[in-house]
């Protein structure tokens, strides 16, 4: 059986594969700058690999569509 590779990515795995850090790819999408749509599951961010690997190949994307502010809850992923 050959397994196939994941759907959705963690912001580690997506900011490794983008050639930065986690920490500057968090802020990102805090602040709505990320160029990735994400997904929220829990307190978990996922984005879609199909989404980093047509960046990498550069397809223009829809921004990140989430928004966090203090007061929701999840906020503060780090």
């Amino acid at each position: 059986m050959v397994r196939s590779a994941p759907a959705l990515l963690s912001v580690r795995e997506a900011a490794w594969l983008l050639g930065v850090g986690k920490s500057t790819l968090y802020r990102a999408i805090e602040n709505g700058n990320c160029p990735l749509p994400c997904v929220v599951l829990g307190k978990q961010i996922r984005i879609a690999r199909v989404a980093v690997e047509r960046l990498l190949a550069g397809d223009p994307l829809v921004g990140c569509s989430v928004g966090v502010s203090e007061t929701e809850p999840g906020a503060g992923f780090d």
